[in-house]
């Protein structure tokens, strides 16, 4: 089917504005049927064999690996962008994609989920999991992740490079009332975004963040 794209909102539907499931996902659980049949040891050495191609992918994008299964960047106005691949918590060897960012220059304890949607956002869909049961599903979930992250998240993470649009964001989501309780506090500290070093080496202390990532 056709697609129709609006860069600005970084999303991506069918031209009869019904969006099509990316190959490899799944908009449902694993039943127990399949889930009796399903060989999960050949599904992890799947999964192990795209994750390496994936590492080499957000390399190439200028992410840093963190931890087992995150991504990291830092931009131009010291905010964090991350991304981290969250396996389904009942083993049914599927995935789905976190996409969030942070302020730098405010204190944190760890990564926090503020400004940031599941991948399933971009590409204008419920909940969407991504299975890797085989080799062959796993690649195609893999390459529509790339796909997404390259055409949609990317194009967003970036768009926030400006501290302008980045405080009209915050702004809107203030007075919606998102997340009052990170999102004030990133509003208020804004314009510190460039004379915060403490707080910058702080938390690359505290939460462990690639070190190489602030000297390249």
């Amino acid at each position: 089917m056709n697609k129709k794209c609006n860069a600005a909102e970084s999303k991506c539907e069918s031209v009869k504005g019904k969006p099509d499931v990316p190959p490899g996902a799944r908009v449902y659980m694993r039943s127990d049927e399949e889930m009796a049949v399903l060989d999960k040891k050949a599904a992890d050495a799947a999964f192990k064999k795209q994750k390496k191609e994936f590492d080499r992918f957000m390399d190439s994008k200028g992410f840093y690996k963190y931890k087992t299964h995150a991504y990291v960047r830092v931009n131009r106005v010291n905010v964090l962008n991350y991304i981290n691949l969250q396996k389904e918590q009942y083993d049914s060897k599927t995935f789905t994609v976190n996409i969030s960012m942070m302020p730098l220059y405010i204190p944190h304890d760890y990564i926090v989920f503020g400004l940031g949607r599941r991948i399933s956002y971009f590409l204008n869909m419920g909940n969407l999991w991504f299975d890797f049961a085989d080799e062959e599903t796993a690649e195609k979930s893999f390459n529509s992740v790339k796909s997404a992250i390259e055409q949609y998240v990317i194009p967003w993470f970036d768009q926030f490079n400006d501290n302008e649009v980045l405080r009209a964001e915050l702004s809107e989501r203030v007075v919606k009332g998102f997340m009052p309780r990170l999102d004030q506090p990133w509003l208020d500290a804004i314009d510190s975004y460039n004379s915060s070093d403490e707080i910058i080496k702080d938390n690359i202390k505290r939460l462990k963040l690639p070190v190489k990532m602030f000297n390249d």
